[in-house]
């Protein structure tokens, strides 16, 4: 059985194909070796070194492909006949991958690179299945519904644009990693250290602020966090994660506004660029997150029962980012603050949430959401054959 992957532009929708290669890496090794990803190349506006799944894939031993895309602009103008002749060429080339490649379904995880992959599926009879990481279907994912076999859900509520004799509720795979509660060997010998701190700050009773903006960061965030870091630093240990985004060096401008800071509130912060599987153990210590409320972010947070404090981006296509955030706040300790309002009212909420107890949330989670979107691909594989 050789399954195509592809999604991107994105941590959140590439995370869902990477949870899922993990998985068959353990069960099905001889499926992950057969692995393909179709994927972008050009990184997101500040990515000056490729697309994150051009770097990302790769870096497991899968297969990668890159192709043209273009992105679906509204309302129309130049750029939406721009992205059409990208989208166009795109599905010449991936027409060309799969007829080279013969695989026997095809798994998109969201993010316009998949449009051209999906569509060159179907006029190829490759059978597609589809998830939706999110509450709000976004618009690539609406297009590439009309030649999918499936369409996955995370969330049990119906989905707008979405026929529903399609539509199967699997929930989102959460990466391992997310879970473990045991620093991993190989870390920097920096980010280490800082790690034990937080650790034995936490077992007296200190906080620990963890601050993430996604792969790229936010730059908005980020502002806001040099701005506030020595009120962050004096009610508790804080980690910033800048992300990779070069335009702005946020990295750098942190970085200074720490070493600005006294001795004693320097010792408490530390920046990093992105982290890896680290994850689980600062999930495990972190008292409060702030954090853009994206689909995989909402659902480790509940996952791993955490307070948060979220600044959804208000562009997000059909606000997805908002219902994110208001359906996590139903289920567990959060504040919801407005980017506009960002320096005047997100420092007094995550004030709020330190003395707050988190609720039981996990049970919100599909713990076996990887087993259900394996069994729905072997399904329509054997109905094909």
């Amino acid at each position: 059985m050789r399954i195509l992957l592809t999604g991107g532009g994105s941590g959140g929708h590439l995370n869902t194909s990477l949870a899922l290669a993990e998985y068959l890496q353990r069960k099905e090794p001889k499926i992950y070796e057969q692995l393909i990803f179709i994927g972008g190349t050009k990184g997101m506006q500040g990515e000056q070194t490729g697309s994150i799944e051009s770097r990302k894939i790769p870096e497991r031993g899968i297969k990668f492909f890159g192709i043209s895309s273009g992105k679906l602009h509204r309302p129309v103008n130049l750029k939406t006949l721009s992205g059409l002749l990208g989208s166009v060429w795109g599905i010449i080339e991936s027409y060309r991958i799969i007829r080279r490649e013969k695989p026997e379904v095809v798994f998109s995880t969201g993010g316009f690179v998949t449009v051209p992959v999906v569509i060159a599926a179907f006029l190829r009879g490759v059978p597609v299945v589809i998830h939706e990481q999110t509450l709000t279907a976004g618009l690539a994912n609406r297009v590439a519904a009309k030649f999918a076999k499936k369409i996955l859900v995370t969330f049990p509520q119906p989905q707008k644009g979405f026929p529903q004799g399609k539509v199967i509720h699997t929930g989102n795979p959460i990466r391992a990693s997310r879970f473990g509660r045991d620093l991993p060997t190989g870390l920097d010998k920096d980010v280490e250290t800082f790690l034990k701190q937080v650790e034995t700050h936490s077992k007296v009773g200190g906080k620990f602020i963890f601050m993430t903006g996604g792969g790229l960061g936010s730059h908005r965030l980020n502002v806001w966090a040099g701005e506030n870091l020595a009120k962050l630093a004096e009610l508790g240990m804080v980690l910033l994660q800048a992300g990779e985004n070069s335009v702005n060096n946020d990295l750098a401008m942190l970085e200074k506004v720490r070493s600005s800071l006294p001795d004693h509130l320097q010792q408490r912060v530390k920046v990093v660029k992105w982290f890896g599987d680290e994850i689980g153990f600062i999930y495990t210590y972190a008292d409060i997150v702030i954090a853009r409320p994206g689909a995989n972010t909402v659902l480790e947070l509940l996952a791993r029962e955490k307070k948060a404090a979220f600044v959804p981006i208000a562009w997000a296509a059909g606000g997805e980012q908002q219902k994110n955030a208001e359906y996590f706040c139903a289920n567990q300790e959060g504040q919801i603050v407005e980017q506009l309002v960002i320096d005047q009212e997100l420092l007094p909420a995550v004030e709020s949430l330190v003395d707050k107890q988190a609720k039981p949330s996990a049970h919100l989670v599909k713990q076996d959401a990887v087993e259900s979107i394996w069994r729905e691909l072997q399904a329509i594989c054997s109905s094909s054959r």
